[in-house]
């Protein structure tokens, strides 16, 4: 369905992926033309276009070492110490600065249910 000059056109469902209602993103956008400028947009950071320390690669490995360095320094369990993690947090500040989680968690639910009966995205995000 996503390959260049498909047959196929993005349903219903992919309404529920906007995030703001009104606003599409790259994923809920249904109009192929508008979607192929979403998509040429983002395009550079997964073709290596950027270079030094604002790259794609250079950025992912910046959060990678934080993540390693958190991992290493806090959460390594030993023998009869148990040391659970949160991944999704902040890794810098070792903790959900904005509380996604607790959004998400409330979010997830809904947004399944959305999905699976596509016409209520309408009515929720009014």
């Amino acid at each position: 369905m996503s390959a260049a000059r498909s047959p196929y056109v993005k349903g219903h469902f992919y309404d529920t992926g906007r995030i703001i209602p009104g606003y599409d993103n790259v994923v809920s956008q249904r109009d192929e033309i508008k979607q192929k400028a979403l998509r040429t947009k983002m395009s550079g950071a997964y073709q290596g276009r950027e270079s030094g320390n604002m790259s794609l690669d250079a950025a992912v490995d910046r959060q990678l070492l934080q993540l390693i360095a958190l991992v290493e320094d806090k959460y390594i369990s030993d023998h009869g110490t148990l040391r659970p993690w949160d991944y999704f947090g902040f890794l810098a500040q070792d903790k959900d600065l904005h509380d996604f989680i607790k959004i998400n968690d409330s979010a997830v639910p809904v947004m399944n249910m959305l999905q699976a009966v596509p016409r209520l995205a309408g009515l929720v995000h009014r």
